[in-house]
Protein backbone atom coordinates (compact mmCIF):
# COMPACT_ATOMS: atom_id res chain seq x y z
CA UNK A 1 0.00 0.00 0.00
CA UNK A 2 3.09 1.94 0.43
CA UNK A 3 4.42 1.28 -2.64
CA UNK A 4 0.93 2.49 -4.81
CA UNK A 5 0.93 5.80 -2.62
CA UNK A 6 4.04 6.47 -4.00
CA UNK A 7 3.30 6.03 -7.48
CA UNK A 8 -0.01 7.00 -7.80
CA UNK A 9 1.38 11.04 -7.95
CA UNK A 10 4.15 9.43 -10.71
CA UNK A 11 1.11 8.72 -12.92
CA UNK A 12 -0.85 11.74 -12.83
CA UNK A 13 2.40 13.75 -13.68
CA UNK A 14 1.97 13.27 -17.80
CA UNK A 15 -1.56 14.30 -17.54
CA UNK A 16 -0.86 17.86 -15.92
CA UNK A 17 1.66 17.95 -17.98
CA UNK A 18 -0.19 17.32 -21.48
CA UNK A 19 -2.64 19.40 -20.46
CA UNK A 20 -0.49 22.59 -19.90
CA UNK A 21 1.07 22.10 -23.27
CA UNK A 22 -2.78 21.80 -24.66
CA UNK A 23 -3.66 25.87 -23.24
CA UNK A 24 -0.10 26.90 -24.89
CA UNK A 25 -0.52 25.19 -27.95
CA UNK A 26 0.21 27.14 -31.35
CA UNK A 27 -0.70 25.27 -34.25
CA UNK A 28 2.35 25.16 -36.90
CA UNK A 29 2.48 26.88 -40.16
CA UNK A 30 4.75 26.54 -42.86
CA UNK A 31 7.04 28.78 -43.74
CA UNK A 32 5.70 28.80 -47.59
CA UNK A 33 2.27 29.55 -46.13
CA UNK A 34 3.34 32.47 -44.40
CA UNK A 35 4.96 33.72 -47.34
CA UNK A 36 2.03 33.73 -49.24
CA UNK A 37 -0.26 34.92 -46.39
CA UNK A 38 2.31 38.24 -46.40
CA UNK A 39 2.15 38.52 -50.12
CA UNK A 40 -1.81 38.72 -50.34
CA UNK A 41 -1.61 41.01 -47.05
CA UNK A 42 0.58 43.37 -48.87
CA UNK A 43 -1.63 43.48 -52.18
CA UNK A 44 -5.11 43.64 -50.38
CA UNK A 45 -3.95 45.05 -47.38
CA UNK A 46 -5.96 41.65 -44.84
CA UNK A 47 -4.67 39.25 -43.20
CA UNK A 48 -6.03 35.85 -44.50
CA UNK A 49 -4.88 32.79 -42.25
CA UNK A 50 -2.59 34.31 -39.76
CA UNK A 51 -4.56 32.72 -36.55
CA UNK A 52 -6.79 35.24 -34.74
CA UNK A 53 -5.13 37.02 -32.03
CA UNK A 54 -6.90 38.88 -29.36
CA UNK A 55 -7.68 42.24 -30.41
CA UNK A 56 -5.91 45.16 -28.98
CA UNK A 57 -7.15 48.06 -27.68
CA UNK A 58 -6.91 51.17 -29.45
CA UNK A 59 -4.95 53.58 -27.74
CA UNK A 60 -6.67 56.48 -27.81
CA UNK A 61 -5.26 59.35 -30.13
CA UNK A 62 -3.37 62.47 -28.98
CA UNK A 63 -6.15 65.37 -29.87
CA UNK A 64 -3.81 68.69 -30.04
CA UNK A 65 -5.35 71.34 -28.33
CA UNK A 66 -5.96 74.88 -29.93
CA UNK A 67 -3.60 77.46 -30.20
CA UNK A 68 -4.14 80.57 -28.19
CA UNK A 69 -4.15 82.49 -31.84
CA UNK A 70 -6.60 80.06 -33.23
CA UNK A 71 -8.86 80.36 -30.56
CA UNK A 72 -8.69 84.31 -30.55
CA UNK A 73 -9.42 84.27 -34.15
CA UNK A 74 -12.69 82.04 -33.86
CA UNK A 75 -13.67 84.12 -31.18
CA UNK A 76 -13.16 87.40 -33.35
CA UNK A 77 -15.09 85.22 -36.18
CA UNK A 78 -18.13 84.75 -33.49
CA UNK A 79 -18.42 87.85 -32.48
CA UNK A 80 -17.63 89.49 -35.49
CA UNK A 81 -20.85 87.66 -37.07
CA UNK A 82 -23.18 88.05 -33.78
CA UNK A 83 -22.52 92.20 -34.41
CA UNK A 84 -24.43 94.68 -36.47
CA UNK A 85 -22.12 96.67 -39.11
CA UNK A 86 -22.74 99.54 -37.31
CA UNK A 87 -21.63 98.08 -34.45
CA UNK A 88 -18.40 97.37 -35.45
CA UNK A 89 -17.62 100.64 -36.99
CA UNK A 90 -18.15 101.90 -33.37
CA UNK A 91 -15.90 99.31 -31.84
CA UNK A 92 -13.46 100.44 -34.59
CA UNK A 93 -13.72 104.14 -34.09
CA UNK A 94 -13.40 103.35 -29.80
CA UNK A 95 -9.90 101.23 -30.48
CA UNK A 96 -8.97 104.29 -32.70
CA UNK A 97 -9.48 106.66 -30.41
CA UNK A 98 -7.85 104.72 -27.71
CA UNK A 99 -4.75 104.17 -29.73
CA UNK A 100 -4.57 108.04 -30.12
CA UNK A 101 -5.03 108.57 -26.57
CA UNK A 102 -2.29 105.88 -25.16
CA UNK A 103 0.21 107.42 -27.69
CA UNK A 104 3.05 108.72 -26.51
CA UNK A 105 3.99 112.14 -26.05
CA UNK A 106 6.36 113.95 -28.37
CA UNK A 107 9.55 114.13 -25.37
CA UNK A 108 12.99 112.85 -25.66
CA UNK A 109 14.44 109.51 -24.66
CA UNK A 110 15.72 110.86 -21.20
CA UNK A 111 12.62 111.95 -20.56
CA UNK A 112 10.81 108.73 -21.01
CA UNK A 113 13.35 106.66 -19.21
CA UNK A 114 12.96 108.99 -16.25
CA UNK A 115 9.80 109.76 -16.24
CA UNK A 116 9.94 113.19 -15.87
CA UNK A 117 7.38 115.75 -16.98
CA UNK A 118 7.02 119.56 -16.52
CA UNK A 119 3.85 121.17 -15.35
CA UNK A 120 4.13 124.45 -15.82
CA UNK A 121 5.13 126.33 -19.41
CA UNK A 122 8.85 127.95 -19.35
CA UNK A 123 8.58 131.82 -17.89
CA UNK A 124 10.10 134.27 -19.59
CA UNK A 125 11.21 137.85 -18.61
CA UNK A 126 9.96 139.09 -22.23
CA UNK A 127 7.19 141.47 -21.52
CA UNK A 128 4.72 143.48 -24.38
CA UNK A 129 5.30 147.03 -24.28
CA UNK A 130 3.05 149.56 -21.95
CA UNK A 131 0.60 150.51 -24.66
CA UNK A 132 0.24 146.66 -25.11
CA UNK A 133 -0.71 145.38 -21.79
CA UNK A 134 -3.09 148.85 -21.25
CA UNK A 135 -5.47 147.94 -23.58
CA UNK A 136 -8.92 146.53 -22.59
CA UNK A 137 -10.31 143.10 -23.68
CA UNK A 138 -12.59 144.82 -26.16
CA UNK A 139 -10.07 146.61 -27.48
CA UNK A 140 -7.65 143.13 -27.77
CA UNK A 141 -11.11 141.62 -29.63
CA UNK A 142 -11.38 144.20 -31.81
CA UNK A 143 -8.06 144.28 -33.03
CA UNK A 144 -8.61 140.09 -33.34
CA UNK A 145 -11.42 140.57 -35.42
CA UNK A 146 -9.71 142.74 -37.85
CA UNK A 147 -7.10 140.70 -38.43
CA UNK A 148 -8.99 137.76 -38.55
CA UNK A 149 -7.03 136.01 -35.48
CA UNK A 150 -8.61 133.41 -33.27
CA UNK A 151 -6.88 132.55 -30.02
CA UNK A 152 -7.68 129.52 -27.71
CA UNK A 153 -5.80 128.93 -24.72
CA UNK A 154 -4.81 129.59 -21.30
CA UNK A 155 -2.72 133.09 -20.63
CA UNK A 156 -3.27 134.73 -24.35
CA UNK A 157 -1.24 137.16 -24.39
CA UNK A 158 -1.87 140.54 -26.78
CA UNK A 159 -1.86 140.70 -30.17
CA UNK A 160 0.84 142.99 -31.81
CA UNK A 161 -0.56 144.51 -35.27
CA UNK A 162 3.02 145.90 -36.40
CA UNK A 163 6.79 144.95 -36.08
CA UNK A 164 10.01 146.17 -37.03
CA UNK A 165 10.93 145.43 -40.35
CA UNK A 166 13.63 143.21 -41.67
CA UNK A 167 15.72 145.69 -42.79
CA UNK A 168 15.70 147.42 -39.53
CA UNK A 169 16.44 144.77 -37.60
CA UNK A 170 19.38 143.68 -39.59
CA UNK A 171 20.67 147.44 -39.19
CA UNK A 172 20.26 147.20 -35.41
CA UNK A 173 22.14 144.23 -34.91
CA UNK A 174 25.18 145.40 -37.08
CA UNK A 175 25.00 148.57 -35.11
CA UNK A 176 24.88 146.21 -31.76
CA UNK A 177 28.10 144.40 -33.25
CA UNK A 178 30.02 147.18 -33.60
CA UNK A 179 29.13 148.50 -30.50
CA UNK A 180 31.14 145.59 -29.20
CA UNK A 181 27.42 143.29 -28.50
CA UNK A 182 27.67 139.88 -28.96
CA UNK A 183 26.81 139.25 -32.47
CA UNK A 184 23.98 137.55 -33.54
CA UNK A 185 25.48 134.25 -35.84
CA UNK A 186 23.35 131.42 -37.34
CA UNK A 187 23.84 128.61 -38.91
CA UNK A 188 22.28 126.39 -42.04
CA UNK A 189 22.48 123.10 -41.80
CA UNK A 190 21.06 121.36 -44.45
CA UNK A 191 22.34 118.54 -47.48
CA UNK A 192 24.41 119.87 -50.04
CA UNK A 193 26.69 121.97 -47.34
CA UNK A 194 30.00 121.02 -46.88
CA UNK A 195 30.51 120.96 -42.87
CA UNK A 196 34.46 121.93 -43.80
CA UNK A 197 32.96 124.62 -44.56
CA UNK A 198 30.82 125.18 -41.77
CA UNK A 199 33.77 124.35 -39.42
CA UNK A 200 34.55 128.34 -38.62
CA UNK A 201 31.12 129.30 -38.36
CA UNK A 202 30.61 126.98 -35.60
CA UNK A 203 34.03 127.65 -33.96
CA UNK A 204 32.36 131.11 -33.60
CA UNK A 205 29.47 129.70 -31.75
CA UNK A 206 26.02 130.26 -32.94
CA UNK A 207 22.74 131.45 -31.65
CA UNK A 208 20.33 130.02 -33.77
CA UNK A 209 20.42 126.59 -36.03
CA UNK A 210 18.10 126.53 -39.49
CA UNK A 211 18.12 123.09 -40.29
CA UNK A 212 16.44 119.38 -41.63
CA UNK A 213 15.83 116.83 -39.38
CA UNK A 214 18.13 114.46 -41.06
CA UNK A 215 21.19 116.97 -41.27
CA UNK A 216 20.83 118.09 -37.81
CA UNK A 217 20.70 114.77 -36.07
CA UNK A 218 23.98 114.00 -37.79
CA UNK A 219 25.69 117.10 -36.93
CA UNK A 220 24.09 116.43 -33.11
CA UNK A 221 25.29 113.03 -33.56
CA UNK A 222 29.40 114.21 -34.50
CA UNK A 223 29.13 116.52 -31.55
CA UNK A 224 29.64 119.54 -33.93
CA UNK A 225 27.85 121.50 -31.16
CA UNK A 226 25.42 120.94 -28.44
CA UNK A 227 21.65 121.80 -27.29
CA UNK A 228 22.46 122.30 -23.60
CA UNK A 229 21.76 125.98 -23.63
CA UNK A 230 18.60 125.98 -26.31
CA UNK A 231 15.42 127.01 -24.87
CA UNK A 232 13.26 127.64 -28.39
CA UNK A 233 12.76 124.90 -30.97
CA UNK A 234 11.03 125.69 -33.92
CA UNK A 235 8.85 122.57 -36.03
CA UNK A 236 7.63 124.39 -38.88
CA UNK A 237 5.14 122.39 -41.56
CA UNK A 238 5.43 120.07 -38.11
CA UNK A 239 2.08 117.96 -39.51
CA UNK A 240 4.07 117.05 -42.57
CA UNK A 241 7.14 116.37 -40.65
CA UNK A 242 4.87 113.58 -38.94
CA UNK A 243 3.54 112.19 -42.08
CA UNK A 244 7.05 112.01 -43.55
CA UNK A 245 8.41 109.69 -40.67
CA UNK A 246 10.34 111.86 -39.04
CA UNK A 247 9.02 111.71 -35.70
CA UNK A 248 11.92 109.44 -34.41
CA UNK A 249 14.35 111.67 -35.83
CA UNK A 250 12.52 114.95 -34.21
CA UNK A 251 12.49 112.35 -30.83
CA UNK A 252 16.10 111.80 -31.06
CA UNK A 253 16.56 115.40 -31.40
CA UNK A 254 14.63 116.70 -28.36
CA UNK A 255 16.41 114.71 -26.48
CA UNK A 256 19.98 116.61 -26.83
CA UNK A 257 17.51 119.53 -24.85
CA UNK A 258 19.11 119.25 -21.58
CA UNK A 259 16.30 121.85 -20.24
CA UNK A 260 12.89 123.29 -20.58
CA UNK A 261 12.07 124.59 -23.54
CA UNK A 262 9.47 126.68 -25.97
CA UNK A 263 8.08 124.46 -28.81
CA UNK A 264 6.77 126.67 -31.93
CA UNK A 265 4.23 124.40 -34.10
CA UNK A 266 3.73 126.14 -37.59
CA UNK A 267 1.28 124.53 -39.96
CA UNK A 268 -0.58 125.89 -43.18
CA UNK A 269 -3.80 123.66 -42.87
CA UNK A 270 -3.72 123.00 -38.86
CA UNK A 271 -5.47 119.56 -39.13
CA UNK A 272 -7.06 118.17 -36.35
CA UNK A 273 -4.28 115.54 -35.51
CA UNK A 274 -1.76 118.44 -35.37
CA UNK A 275 -3.74 119.96 -32.75
CA UNK A 276 -3.83 116.12 -30.66
CA UNK A 277 -0.36 116.27 -31.17
CA UNK A 278 -0.04 120.07 -29.19
CA UNK A 279 -2.65 118.65 -27.12
CA UNK A 280 -0.42 115.60 -25.86
CA UNK A 281 3.26 117.36 -26.45
CA UNK A 282 3.13 120.40 -25.49
CA UNK A 283 1.89 122.27 -21.65
CA UNK A 284 -1.03 124.36 -21.75
CA UNK A 285 -0.34 124.99 -25.39
CA UNK A 286 -1.76 128.25 -26.94
CA UNK A 287 -3.43 127.37 -30.37
CA UNK A 288 -3.57 130.89 -32.48
CA UNK A 289 -5.43 130.78 -35.97
CA UNK A 290 -5.09 133.48 -38.93
CA UNK A 291 -7.82 133.61 -40.96
CA UNK A 292 -9.71 130.16 -41.62
CA UNK A 293 -7.22 127.34 -41.56
CA UNK A 294 -7.26 125.66 -45.26
CA UNK A 295 -9.42 128.27 -46.72
CA UNK A 296 -8.11 129.00 -50.30
CA UNK A 297 -6.51 132.93 -50.89
CA UNK A 298 -8.94 135.15 -52.51
CA UNK A 299 -6.11 136.96 -54.80
CA UNK A 300 -5.32 133.97 -55.92
CA UNK A 301 -7.02 133.04 -59.33
CA UNK A 302 -6.44 128.86 -60.10
CA UNK A 303 -7.17 127.32 -63.72
CA UNK A 304 -7.08 122.99 -63.99
CA UNK A 305 -7.27 122.09 -67.67
CA UNK A 306 -6.34 118.85 -68.56
CA UNK A 307 -3.68 118.34 -71.30
CA UNK A 308 -2.04 115.03 -73.27
CA UNK A 309 1.05 113.66 -71.62
CA UNK A 310 2.89 113.94 -74.83
CA UNK A 311 1.53 117.30 -75.36
CA UNK A 312 2.40 118.46 -71.79
CA UNK A 313 5.70 120.39 -73.35
CA UNK A 314 4.29 122.10 -76.08
CA UNK A 315 1.72 123.49 -74.06
CA UNK A 316 3.66 124.69 -71.29
CA UNK A 317 4.99 126.80 -73.82
CA UNK A 318 2.02 128.07 -74.88
CA UNK A 319 0.99 128.93 -71.79
CA UNK A 320 4.12 130.65 -70.99
CA UNK A 321 4.07 133.50 -73.97
CA UNK A 322 0.82 133.97 -72.44
CA UNK A 323 1.54 134.94 -68.57
CA UNK A 324 3.78 137.23 -67.77
CA UNK A 325 7.24 136.71 -65.76
CA UNK A 326 7.64 135.70 -63.24
CA UNK A 327 6.42 132.21 -63.21
CA UNK A 328 7.18 129.50 -60.94
CA UNK A 329 6.99 125.65 -62.57
CA UNK A 330 6.46 123.06 -59.67
CA UNK A 331 6.74 119.31 -60.47
CA UNK A 332 7.07 116.30 -58.12
CA UNK A 333 10.20 114.61 -60.31
CA UNK A 334 13.59 115.46 -60.42
CA UNK A 335 14.16 114.15 -63.59
CA UNK A 336 11.14 116.07 -64.94
CA UNK A 337 11.87 119.31 -63.57
CA UNK A 338 15.78 118.70 -65.21
CA UNK A 339 13.55 117.93 -68.61
CA UNK A 340 11.75 121.05 -68.34
CA UNK A 341 14.65 122.95 -67.50
CA UNK A 342 15.98 122.29 -70.34
CA UNK A 343 13.26 122.30 -72.72
CA UNK A 344 13.01 125.67 -71.80
CA UNK A 345 16.75 127.44 -72.40
CA UNK A 346 16.55 125.98 -75.81
CA UNK A 347 13.24 127.53 -76.58
CA UNK A 348 15.03 130.36 -75.35
CA UNK A 349 13.45 131.13 -72.37
CA UNK A 350 15.48 132.68 -69.10
CA UNK A 351 15.06 129.86 -66.70
CA UNK A 352 16.51 128.14 -63.16
CA UNK A 353 15.86 125.28 -61.94
CA UNK A 354 15.87 123.76 -57.80
CA UNK A 355 15.44 120.36 -56.46
CA UNK A 356 17.31 118.51 -53.63
CA UNK A 357 20.11 116.78 -56.12
CA UNK A 358 21.75 120.48 -56.82
CA UNK A 359 24.16 121.70 -54.51
CA UNK A 360 23.85 124.90 -52.41
CA UNK A 361 25.86 127.32 -54.67
CA UNK A 362 23.60 126.05 -57.64
CA UNK A 363 20.21 126.31 -54.88
CA UNK A 364 21.42 130.32 -54.18
CA UNK A 365 22.12 130.92 -57.64
CA UNK A 366 18.82 130.25 -58.31
CA UNK A 367 16.73 131.81 -55.52
CA UNK A 368 18.64 134.94 -56.32
CA UNK A 369 19.16 135.07 -59.66
CA UNK A 370 15.12 134.58 -59.83
CA UNK A 371 14.33 137.13 -56.75
CA UNK A 372 15.90 139.86 -58.49
CA UNK A 373 14.71 139.73 -62.28
CA UNK A 374 17.75 138.10 -64.25
CA UNK A 375 15.64 135.07 -64.55
CA UNK A 376 12.02 134.90 -65.54
CA UNK A 377 11.43 130.95 -64.91
CA UNK A 378 11.58 128.75 -61.62
CA UNK A 379 11.18 125.27 -62.67
CA UNK A 380 11.10 123.39 -58.42
CA UNK A 381 10.65 120.56 -56.61
CA UNK A 382 9.06 120.44 -53.65
CA UNK A 383 11.86 120.94 -51.11
CA UNK A 384 11.81 119.38 -47.67
CA UNK A 385 10.19 121.41 -44.91
CA UNK A 386 12.50 123.19 -42.67
CA UNK A 387 13.36 122.55 -38.92
CA UNK A 388 15.02 125.14 -36.62
CA UNK A 389 16.14 125.70 -33.22
CA UNK A 390 17.22 128.30 -31.45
Amino acid sequence: MTADRERRPADDEPDRLYAYEDEEYVPYVPLKKRRSDAVHKRISGTQTSVPATEPKEEQPQDVKAPSLLETARELRTMDGQSKSKSELEADAAARFLEAQSMRKKLIGHAEVATDFAHREPLKRSWRAPNYILEQSPSQKSKIRKHYHVVVEGENVPPIISSFQTYEYIEALAEALGNGGYARIRSLLCIGGISMADQAYTMSCGIHIVVATPGRLQDMLERKRFHLDLCNYLCLDEADRMMDMGFEEDIRNIISYFTQQRQTLLFSATMPKKILEFAEQSLIKPVVVHVGRAGAANLDVIQEVEYVEPASKMTYLLETLQKTAPPVIIFSDNKNEVDDIHEYLLRKGVETVAIHGSKSQEEREYAIDSFRKGTKDVMVAKEMPVPFAVG
